[in-house]
């Protein structure tokens, strides 16, 4: 288990909420939340970015002088990230266990710096392979620091945010999921009477 992890049992349904802080180090939070403050100061991240980006702006917290926005440590980041966060999807898991697709069921998120805010979040690839117990995402340690902390600090909650994106997010999961269960259904068969006719180490069994 690791310091960013929580479980939590809804019926016959085990939920666990795994944060990741490996690849996301003190240097990743002080460039996202420099790049926080710019935009605060109406600056650009920069000249190339498209219409499509639009909808995923931060907001402009006016409670903050943008001069004086204040100080946030790495450690106060990764606890204050994980408890709000984690307690959030948790709650909306109680009335969405139909996402889930196992009895021991893993939301696992990578935080990473994604310059630009070229997006949020990404399911499905290849840095966080998921399976039916485990639902893994790569996260922007920017969208945490101005989603959940900024807000946090002046008693702010964006449920409502994370409900839409965990339900958009967890859908994904679900969806491929069940192709992928269908799948093993249709041509599990098939590939047993294979590969019990070829060695363990032949290509195609791999």
């Amino acid at each position: 288990m690791t310091d960013y992890e929580i479980h939590q049992k809804f019926g016959d349904i085990n939920v666990g909420v795994i944060f990741l802080f490996d690849e996301y180090g003190k240097a990743d939070l002080i460039k996202d939340y420099q790049d926080i403050i710019d935009y605060q100061n109406k600056k650009s991240f920069s000249k190339d970015r498209d219409e499509r980006n639009r909808e995923l702006d931060l907001k402009f917290y006016k409670q903050f002088d943008n001069k004086k926005l204040p100080e946030i440590s790495y450690d106060f980041f990764k606890n204050k990230s994980f408890e709000v966060f984690s307690k959030f999807l948790l709650f909306f898991m109680k009335d969405n266990l139909s996402l889930t697709t196992s009895k021991e069921f893993n939301i696992q998120f990578k935080v990473t710096r994604i310059p630009d805010r070229d997006y949020y979040f990404e399911y499905g690839g290849e840095d966080v392979p998921s399976d039916p117990e485990n639902a893994c995402f790569l996260m922007s340690g920017s969208w945490l620091v101005h989603t959940i902390v900024l807000p946090s600090l002046l008693g702010i909650s964006n449920f409502s945010l994370i409900q839409r994106y965990m339900l958009h997010e967890l859908t994904h999961h679900y969806d491929k999921m069940k192709k992928y269960d269908y799948w093993q259904s249709k041509y599990e068969a098939k590939f047993k009477k294979f590969y019990i006719k070829k060695s363990a180490f032949f290509l195609n069994c791999l």
